[in-house]
Formats: structure tokens, C-alpha cells, sequence
């Protein structure tokens, strides 16, 4: 009688992680997904991250490499590639500051959003990165290749 009803036709959004220190450009980040995704915010700590990313399952996340926390963002994105290396990790911050650009490239991002993109190209850049995560863990190609005819290769292929 008391107890919550939960609808089920309800519209489920994806989480996505936003690891900052700051929440400058956050907010703004928050609007532009509002919808489609849920950006739950945590701070730049390995315990709290690794916390999050079992509770949340969240299907992407993106460091904030503005400058006073660039080089410790980027020891966090390769810790969080080293636990969960399927995990779409994206770079976030201003393109005009090419410490922080670079600092993420060179951290191991997919991909690098700022505030001075549109809406759209923000979220197409999330999604391109979602979508190649989920190629990737779907299946393997292999190919064999014959010297000559009668070495058993076509029985290799069938039995793989």
C-alpha cells in the first residue's frame, strides 16, 4: 500500500562519470547531456573513482584536465584504463590551453570535448566513442592465410 511504484515505461539514461575538481565546466557539460545521459559528478580520488565505476556501470567517463589538476588527471586516466580497459575515456577542458590538450592526449583519451564546441559535436564525440567501445568488445577477426592448397587452413578457419 505504502510502498513506491517504480514505472516501467520510465526512459532509463546512461550514466557517464565527470571526474573534476572544479565545476566550471560541468554545469554546462550537465546541460548539453541532460536527456540523454545522467553526468554524475566525482572527485578526482582513485578510492571514490574505483567506487563509482562498480556501483555506477557508467558507459563512459570524462576527466576534466583544466590546470591545476592536468597531471594528476592523467596518472587517474591510466589507472582507470588499467582497471576497465574497454571503458570509453574522454578528455575534457579548454582547446585554447594546449598543456591540457596535450596532457590528455598523451594520457590515453578517445577523444577531447571543450566548452567551446557546440552541443551537438559534444555529443556526437560521446557517442562515436560509446559506439567504437561497443564494436570492440563484440567479437574477434582472424584471417588465414595458405602458403598453397591441401595444408588444412579451411579446416582451421571451420574449427575456430
Amino acid at each position: 500500500m505504502n510502498a513506491r511504484h517504480f514505472s516501467l515505461v520510465e526512459p532509463v539514461t546512461q550514466i557517464c562519470l565527470w571526474v573534476s575538481g572544479t565545476a566550471e565546466y560541468g554545469h554546462q557539460l550537465e546541460a548539453t547531456l541532460a536527456g540523454q545521459y545522467t553526468l554524475a559528478r566525482v572527485a578526482p580520488d582513485m578510492a571514490l573513482l574505483k567506487e563509482r565505476l562498480a556501483t555506477l556501470l557508467p558507459v563512459a567517463v570524462i576527466f576534466d584536465f583544466s590546470p591545476p589538476d592536468a597531471q594528476a588527471i592523467a596518472g587517474l586516466v591510466e589507472d582507470v584504463r588499467r582497471l576497465q580497459p574497454g571503458l570509453p575515456v574522454l578528455g575534457a577542458g579548454s582547446v585554447g590551453q594546449p598543456g591540457a590538450t596535450l596532457a590528455a592526449l598523451r594520457a590515453g583519451v578517445d577523444d577531447f570535448i571543450g566548452p567551446e564546441m557546440a552541443a551537438e559535436e559534444v555529443l556526437q564525440a560521446l557517442r562515436k566513442c560509446i559506439s567504437a567501445a561497443h564494436i570492440s568488445e563484440t567479437g574477434r577477426v582472424a584471417m588465414l592465410l595458405g602458403a598453397r592448397s591441401g595444408l588444412g587452413v579451411s579446416t582451421i578457419a571451420c574449427n575456430l
